[in-house]
């Protein structure tokens, strides 16, 4: 249905004359009539003060003097080009619901990633710390294939020095270095022999795994 504005005022006879022809065409052309108070907006005043009655029909703008003729006929155009263009729109309406319902994979992952990023993050944070832990358990129920892949996959990411490290199934959760002089703990000079404390004793603590006795160290320090 088209779309007709009529500037009026109040106390407009020409404006009243105009509103009655508009509202008795609506039979022979449909369309939605809005009448507007050019004393209700200043710049509106300024615009029409002079010409009113003002109709316009789309883009179509008709001045006074007009009669009822030139309305039917401004409306039957404009009903016409409306009617026209009516299936152009619905075909682009129906692209865009197509287009809509058509949404890729991409687009879907992206809308899930963004409601779900802080639980994937989350998930992340605890499978990096966590499956290093899981290295330990492997070595206490003798899989030391999957349990080396794990300390060699963390290698790059952490020193994995025994004496900064948990330690799962032993006698204690860590042995310290000595000069850290913690009480009451083994230290890990005392469990490993090692007590030149260098870059090959480093090493040697990075690649110290630990024993049935000690217990197994983390992948991770």
């Amino acid at each position: 249905m088209i779309s007709v504005t009529l500037y009026s005022r109040v106390g407009c006879k020409l404006c009243e004359e105009t509103e009655a022809d508009l509202k008795a065409l609506q039979e022979d052309t449909p369309h939605h009539l809005t009448v507007i108070d050019i004393d209700s907006e200043p710049s509106l005043y300024n615009t029409y003060a002079m010409e009113i009655p003002v109709v316009k029909v789309g883009a179509v703008l008709i001045k006074w003097p007009f009669t009822r003729q030139d309305l039917k006929t401004t409306l039957a155009a404009a009903a016409e080009r409306y009617n026209q263009s009516k299936p152009q729109q619905e075909k682009a309406s129906n692209m865009n619901i197509t287009q809509m319902q058509n949404i890729s994979r991409a687009d879907r992952f992206s809308y899930w990633m963004s409601k779900h990023y802080m639980l994937v993050f989350n998930l992340f944070l605890l499978m990096y710390v966590g499956i290093p832990f899981l290295a330990p358990v492997l070595k206490k129920l003798n899989w030391n294939g999957p349990a080396a892949v794990i300390y060699k996959v963390y290698s790059p990411l952490c020193h994995q020095w025994a004496f900064r490290s948990f330690f799962l199934f032993g006698e204690q959760a860590y042995y310290p270095h000595a000069a850290a002089n913690v009480r009451g703990v083994l230290t890990f000079e005392q469990v490993s022999g090692i007590t030149d404390v260098n870059d090959s004793s480093r090493l040697q603590a990075r690649l110290f795994e630990g024993d049935p006795l000690l217990g197994y160290k983390v992948a991770i320090c």
